[in-house]
């Protein structure tokens, strides 16, 4: 994984479709569930600190995202949710502990038919999100990024 991705060198890949409809995906995902992939890290983190406001922020815009897809008849999966959530109810867990996240993300990426990468602020500069999407292209699991919302 890279710090800055070549995001259009990946794009030039069979699997990948950017500006992605709500409809493309549920047309696409053929019932089963959908990783979701959402920016995390980057986005919550103020002068080097963890701010807990901004992270549930991102937990809610994720959230969003799973009803409009839930709207469109598809099953998101959201690690981010789950995460976010876990952490702001316990403390012990660390939200920026990379290794952890990346490893506990593993099963539920694995088990997704597709990884839909809705286009919310900060999702192209994500190390998550192009680990996410990296991963999904070495796999052969389709990898749908949407269109300006």
């Amino acid at each position: 994984m890279t710090d800055r991705p070549d995001w259009m060198g990946a794009f030039g890949s069979d699997g990948v479709l950017i500006g992605a409809t709500v409809e493309d995906v549920a047309a696409r995902c053929g019932g089963r569930a959908v990783y979701l992939a959402t920016p995390y890290s980057r986005e919550v983190v103020v002068a080097g600190s963890l701010d807990w406001g901004l992270s549930m922020r991102a937990s809610v815009v994720a959230a969003a995202q799973i009803g409009r897809l839930a709207r469109a008849g598809v099953t998101a999966i959201s690690p981010i949710v789950m995460a976010a959530d876990a952490c702001h109810a316990d403390r012990a867990l660390d939200p920026l502990d990379q290794a952890f996240w990346s490893a506990w993300c593993m099963p539920l990426l694995s088990a997704c038919g597709l990884v839909y990468v809705p286009p919310l602020p900060g999702w192209a500069r994500s190390r998550g999100v192009c680990a996410e999407i990296e991963w999904a292209m070495a796999h052969q699991v389709p990898v749908l990024i949407g269109e300006a919302l």
